[in-house]
């Protein structure tokens, strides 16, 4: 007897059970899945033809003063964030650094979202997203962290902040260079938070993989809340989503149950993979076998004669 059924119904109860995560926290099952170890972090360099963000000019044309409170986290078009962002002023951090991310990839100008977390809340979602890129500030180039929510390139003492100062985990004191002056300044993800904190990225070229396949297949399903659930579950799936890179010592940092539901995250993802394709080869054997016995009377009857 074939259990291609159970096996079926086996996967639809561990992607009902990942979708429930995904939606009682939105960004806690994507993150554990994706959280990958690393030697070292996704590194942001110049490309060769030297493309930078003029980022003054851009925060400029984001109306910060009627950020409006239409719920944005769901939004899961690319070009919609775009739009959401620059048409409303709104979005949280997440939905302003995705933003920015899609008008990168768009000017070819490299760079990588970057996860300051909570290491006692990661797995939630908890902490604060920024994007690190070049840019181009009143004359000066370099490589430097943008911090959408605040409109602000972030520096530390007079240079901007990278990455690797936040590897430190220590407090910083930093200055938020503000580019779009109607933006309330909001820094309580610096100075003492950066104590207990993880730092994760997600590099430029596999979120821009990304972007593309869902602006390729999207389908309107009337609530975009389904359709992040949907597309995401898809995705890590699949194995398209972007992988969060952590180093050995940040993912040491983790609370132990945190890190308990990063590996849980992964089997889930894992064992719906493998039962997807077991019920594809158990498909495929009831209709080869379905077919075999229609072609049977044909034959008898062909000896038959």
């Amino acid at each position: 007897m074939r259990y291609w059924l159970l096996r079926a119904v086996f996967a639809v109860v561990l992607l009902g059970i990942a979708n429930f995560w995904g939606i009682s926290s939105p960004n806690a099952f994507p993150k554990c899945c994706s959280i990958v170890e690393a030697g070292d972090l996704p590194v942001v360099s110049f490309d060769p033809a030297g493309r930078v963000l003029d980022v003054r000019r851009l925060l400029a044309r984001i109306p910060y003063e009627r950020s409006v409170s239409t719920p944005s986290s769901w939004i899961i078009h690319p070009d919609r964030r775009v739009d959401f962002v620059l048409e409303t002023g709104g979005g949280d951090c997440a939905t302003k650094s995705r933003a920015l991310a899609r008008i990168l990839q768009g000017s070819d100008i490299p760079y990588s979202l970057v996860f300051v977390m909570d290491a006692n809340e990661a797995a939630t979602g908890a902490g604060h997203t920024v994007v690190e890129c070049p840019v181009d500030l009143d004359g000066v180039r370099g490589i430097a962290i943008v911090d959408m929510l605040n409109a602000s390139v972030v520096t530390v003492g007079g240079r901007p902040l990278v990455v690797g100062d936040l590897l430190a985990h220590a407090p910083l004191d930093v200055e938020l260079v503000r580019a779009n002056e109607n933006c309330r300044i909001d820094a309580r993800y610096y100075g003492d938070y950066l104590r207990n904190t993880v730092v994760g990225v997600s590099r430029g070229d596999e979120i821009n993989r990304y972007f593309d396949v869902i602006a390729g297949t999207h389908v309107a399903i009337g609530s975009e809340g389904l359709e992040k659930v949907a597309f995401i579950a898809g995705a890590l799936v699949l194995g398209i989503y972007p992988a969060v890179y952590m180093t050995s010592e940040d993912i040491g940092r983790l609370d132990g149950w945190l890190r308990f539901e990063v590996v849980l995250a992964h089997a889930v993802i894992w064992a719906v993979r493998v039962l997807g394709v077991l019920v594809v080869i158990e498909i495929i054997a009831q209709l080869a076998e379905w077919r075999e016995k229609r072609a049977r009377p044909v034959l008898e009857a062909g000896r038959a004669s």
